[in-house]
């Protein structure tokens, strides 16, 4: 399965390392142990809407959980249109951008990435809220802005939920689209555990992107490639 998804990445656009490790294709199950020192992705609880550090990212259910781990999607698009509709104010500070601390990076700090870019009139979203606290402290206004962009997301009518089967594939636009996940219990059977493939993929001429949003993906690998050496 994993090279099943490595060649239909490959035949999209360039896959990008996701941890130290440099590993193409991610596992994304419960790891089990101290849940404070694993990435979400390892872990059984629920993960907030966010978007991940690629242009696009690939999803292939192996095994599905014994209750919950239900996916949802939700467009940023329409977060920017109903910020600058209702509270332009913290639309401009979410344009400011925020720095992210991003794990295996040893603790340093990107420059700061706008949630929401505009290029050639395009609108791009880049945000993944956990990485930004583990930046540093927030103003009070820049907590109101992340409070009211997740408000938003979740509010009712908002999200498209679904609940992956083994054999389905997700692409998502990471610069339209946010996802998240509920948390999850899991089979005893280990063999029948839930198991999703991940896949990060960069496309040339993709998008027309900010430049602190461009090649995010480039930026982040590097630094966690660095860190591995």
């Amino acid at each position: 399965m994993k090279c099943f998804l490595r060649s239909l990445g490959t035949g999209i656009g360039k896959t990008m390392p996701q941890n130290t490790r440099e590993e193409l294709v991610c596992e994304v199950r419960d790891q089990g142990g101290d849940t404070a020192n694993n990435r979400g992705y390892q872990s059984r609880v629920a993960l907030p809407f966010h978007s991940d550090t690629a242009d696009v990212l690939g999803l292939l259910c192996v095994k599905s959980a014994r209750l919950g781990g239900e996916s949802a999607l939700v467009s940023s698009l329409r977060i920017y249109e109903t910020l600058a509709q209702d509270r332009p104010d913290l639309l401009e500070v979410l344009k400011t951008g925020f720095c992210y601390a991003y794990p295996d990076a040893q603790g340093r700090v990107t420059e700061r990435i706008p949630v929401f870019g505009l290029q050639d009139g395009v609108v791009s979203c880049r945000y993944l809220r956990a990485f930004i606290e583990a930046a540093g402290s927030l103003s009070p206004s820049e907590v109101e802005a992340l409070d009211a962009f997740d408000e938003i997301a979740n509010a009712h009518g908002m999200a498209f939920n679904l609940q992956m089967q083994p054999g389905d594939l997700l692409l998502v636009n990471n610069y339209t689209v946010l996802h998240s996940r509920t948390a999850f219990e899991d089979h005893d059977d280990l063999d029948q555990r839930r198991l999703l493939l991940r896949l990060w993929l960069n496309i040339s001429e993709f998008r027309p992107l900010p430049p602190l949003v461009a090649h995010q993906a480039e930026r982040y690998a590097a630094r966690v490639v660095e860190s591995a050496t």
